[in-house]
């Protein structure tokens, strides 16, 4: 019987080898054109150079122009809590896993944990259960203790005929 040793002989410059045209093909097919890298630079830079958000409420209607297409602020909405999650537009903006979910009330998606999910229009969540809503809260949660500093809260989701709160131009914090 032969061993695999007896067969194939590798020595000190065959590792080499292998590692460099390993480090090649990392190069070729993993590197970011400079383009794309310079792109990405200037894209968090625009997202980092934007001033706090007053606090405001929101109606449906209004929070639908804050999509990262329209306006660049991304905002989104669970439980009523309106968080400017424009930070994370990587998530949250048009080409993002989350994207559906930006200028919308998120509340619904979250709880069933479907993004199709969400409505451009003001949403009855009486019809979810208990369990989902808790999953939404435990969403809500998690952006407020978690991601406070990434995500803050800017405001609410306002329902049908419900007034605005005056926050006196109080900046939502970062």
């Amino acid at each position: 019987m032969l061993a695999l040793g007896d067969v194939v002989e590798l020595g000190g410059w065959d590792l080499v080898v292998f590692v460099f045209v390993i480090c090649v093909i990392c190069v070729v097919f993993l590197k970011k054109p400079a383009k794309e890298i310079h792109s990405d630079v200037e894209e968090e830079e625009t997202l980092n150079s934007l001033p706090p958000m007053q606090k405001r409420d929101f109606t449906v209607e209004q929070l639908l122009h804050f999509n990262g297409i329209q306006n660049e602020r991304i905002l989104m909405a669970i439980c009523g809590k309106v968080f400017d999650v424009t930070k994370g537009s990587i998530f949250y903006g048009p080409e993002g896993a989350y994207g559906k979910l930006a200028g919308h009330d998120a509340t619904r998606a979250l709880a069933m944990m479907d993004l199709t999910l969400v409505k451009d229009t003001p949403d009855d969540l009486s019809d979810i259960s208990d369990s989902d809503l808790n999953t939404a809260r435990e969403w809500m949660q998690s952006f407020i203790c978690k991601f406070y500093d990434k995500y803050p809260v800017v405001g609410k989701l306002l329902a049908e005929g419900e007034e605005s709160t005056d926050y006196k131009d109080e900046l939502a914090s970062l």
